[in-house]
């Protein structure tokens, strides 16, 4: 929008100079383009683009390197909880189950997809990923009806991680503690993900960003008007109707500060 924007008003502009002007009021025309020429080159357009396209893009990969992932979770538990019965399947089953709960609860707040796809709880018991009981316990945990503690699951797998370590079901003392760390591990890497999308980048840095760049360009549909070549204007040799290389700019700057 904003490059057909900038076409329109340049091209306008243009067609004003050539064919509406003539005499003193186009030799100050002239002047003025000149002058916002130099304006515009002492803008510094590209360390505002520079410090501010740098801060989006770690602060977008060190969020995606915080995801965390449950398989060193899925796998300490299939090596440390050993048993064949039922119950302890159940339990493996129960300790994995949270894991998802956590990643999933917590995602409802970041992510719209999640919580197009589960945008109550009853969806989410429906999915298997809880049940009536717990979804009872962790409504007690919130302030109000509808929320609870998004990282109480964790507390469940802490709790069910005992309760398999008094029945015996890991042989290995190491286990409870590597089963431990993993699910603390896994809480603290989710609440980071979740802390980077509660916690942006400043408004006032990206307000600032958008002002410069809109200035830049306001003075550029000036700055970038082909003079007259009889009046021997610096760099106003060549008559060209259409800035190319000017477009090109405000493409790569726009396209910049739309990383957001």
């Amino acid at each position: 929008l904003e490059f057909v924007v900038f076409v329109i008003l340049f091209m306008f502009i243009s067609l004003m100079y050539r064919l509406a002007m003539s005499g003193k009021i186009k030799r100050d025309f002239e002047h003025f383009c000149i002058y916002c020429s130099k304006v515009s080159q002492r803008i510094p357009i590209g360390l505002f683009l520079g410090f501010y396209v740098n801060i989006i893009v770690r602060h977008w990969w060190e969020r995606f390197c915080t995801i965390p992932w449950p398989d060193s979770l899925v796998l300490a538990i299939s090596a440390y909880v050993q048993g064949d019965s039922a119950a302890v399947k159940l339990r493996r089953h129960a300790l994995i189950r949270y894991v998802n709960l956590t990643y999933c609860l917590y995602m409802r707040d970041i992510s719209s997809r999640a919580r197009r796809q589960y945008p109550t709880l009853e969806d989410i018991i429906a999915a298997g990923l809880m049940t009536e009981e717990e979804k009872d316990l962790f409504l007690q945990s919130g302030d109000d009806e509808n929320s609870g503690i998004s990282f109480l699951p964790m507390v469940w797998a802490m709790d069910l991680v005992n309760q398999l370590n008094n029945e015996g079901a890991i042989p290995i003392a190491r286990g409870v503690d590597v089963l431990c760390q993993e699910i603390r591990t896994f809480r603290g890497m989710i609440g980071d993900v979740w802390t980077y999308s509660y916690i942006t980048v400043p408004l006032a840095y990206t307000q600032i960003s958008t002002i410069v760049i809109y200035a830049y360009f306001v003075l550029s549909i000036f700055a970038w008007q082909s003079l007259d070549p009889t009046q021997n204007y610096l760099g106003h040799n060549i008559d060209l109707y259409i800035p190319i290389f000017g477009l090109l700019r405000l493409a790569f700057y726009m396209g910049w500060l739309k990383v957001w």
